[in-house]
């Protein structure tokens, strides 16, 4: 992992995660929430595109390997800060 950190994932029921959104909602003006309703509502469609729609090619994007991006975004998020000792070749 890039910054170091063990995030296990959790399976919730929806009724579970809208639950802790609802939550979330209540306490997002004091604390950052882990989950919020909006994002429990996001979570429930799917966000790939189908197959037959047009593509990076078509408009004129040349895609780069998220290995490749990633260390230059986290960083800052690895223990001890973006201070900490960078691995070798990270960037």
């Amino acid at each position: 992992m890039e910054t170091g950190r063990n995030r296990p994932l959790i399976p919730l029921p929806w009724q579970v995660a809208s639950l802790i959104g609802s939550l979330g909602d209540l306490v997002a003006g004091v604390i950052p929430p882990p989950l919020t309703s909006d994002q429990v509502q996001m979570l429930k469609s799917d966000n790939v595109a189908e197959q037959g729609l047009p593509g990076l090619a078509e408009a004129g994007v040349t895609p780069t390997a998220v290995e490749a991006i990633v260390p230059s975004y986290l960083y800052r998020y690895r223990k001890g800060g973006q201070y900490a000792e960078t691995p070798a070749g990270a960037f």
